[in-house]
């Protein structure tokens, strides 16, 4: 079955670009709010840092891969 494993192995791709692009919004979130803080301006109350969601993203594209290599 070829393409259930090429299926399995752009899922895992895709949840993993997703995984980092929610990371890199996080860090950049945490950058603009740190010099907002250093430049003594008004910033948001809180930032939500979504690792949670990037970690599960992670663990399903490890999972979808190891899978679709797994295939033959």
């Amino acid at each position: 079955m070829p393409t259930l494993k090429y299926l399995l192995e752009v899922a895992g791709f895709v949840l993993m670009a997703a995984a980092a692009a929610i990371l890199l919004h996080d860090l950049y979130r945490l950058y603009r709010l740190s010099n907002l803080i250093l430049n003594n301006q008004p910033h948001p109350a809180e930032i939500q840092l979504h690792w949670r969601s990037a970690g599960s993203a992670g663990v399903l594209a490890v999972a979808s891969l190891l899978t679709g290599f797994g295939i033959r």
